[in-house]
């Protein structure tokens, strides 16, 4: 999937505002929220999808083409698929296009090490604020997200939140 928004859309307000991005997705998420507003990109595979393949070096010059300012990864998660984020994130940056990433913040410390090291920006989803309910509705954990986002701040990447009215 692939559209041209205003960074404001994401939604993120205090970084570059009115610029304009290329949002990208795919498929899959490394949690399973019932309540999920993506449900059908986030708990699908690639069976049945016809969506183009692309590189990255395709990505950034759809962008240019586009007028966009930055490449937003976003509308499934990310995460499951950041060794493509960090390649087009090389590409992005020598065409001074900023990066960024609308995420669940449930990441590994070594890809997320990886990530802050290419991404501008960060949209991290607080779905809950307990243990329980990461565990019950999510299938995870609220600590690993927490870690996520002091660790993007303690890097210096501008972060913003946004949590979810189930």
């Amino acid at each position: 999937m692939q559209i041209i928004d205003q960074i404001e859309k994401k939604p993120i307000y205090h970084y570059r505002p009115g610029s304009k991005l290329l949002s990208l997705g795919t498929f899959g998420c490394n949690l399973d929220c019932d309540c999920c507003q993506n449900a059908a990109l986030a708990s699908s595979g690639p069976e049945g999808r016809s969506e183009p393949v692309m590189s990255p070096e395709a990505a950034v010059s759809l962008a240019l083409e586009k007028g966009a300012q930055g490449i937003a990864f976003t509308f499934n998660e990310p995460v499951v698929w950041s060794e493509f984020i960090l390649d087009v994130a090389r590409s992005a940056k020598e065409h001074r296009l900023y990066v960024m990433m609308n995420s669940n913040g449930y990441v590994e410390e070594t890809p997320l090490d990886e990530l802050l090291n290419a991404v501008d920006v960060f949209k991290v989803d607080v779905k809950g604020f307990t243990e329980d309910f990461y565990r019950e509705r999510c299938g995870g954990t609220l600590s690993p997200v927490l870690r996520t986002c002091r660790r993007i701040v303690s890097r210096g990447r501008h972060l913003e939140l946004a949590y979810l009215i189930i």
